[in-house]
């Protein structure tokens, strides 16, 4: 079974895919979310959350 998974861009342009439940438990200490490649696994950047 695979994640679902959310297609997002670093600030550095680096694409790949957020993990749904990583989105899903954002929190407000939490700032960073990590990237994967397309298997869900392979970690590859960090996506800054900006905030209002």
């Amino acid at each position: 079974m695979f994640p679902d998974l959310i297609l997002a861009e670093s600030e550095e342009g680096i694409k790949g895919y957020l993990k749904k439940t990583d989105k899903d438990s954002i929190t407000s200490s939490s700032r960073t979310l990590p990237l994967y490649l397309q298997d869900g696994q392979t970690k590859i950047a960090e996506l800054t959350l900006k905030t209002k």
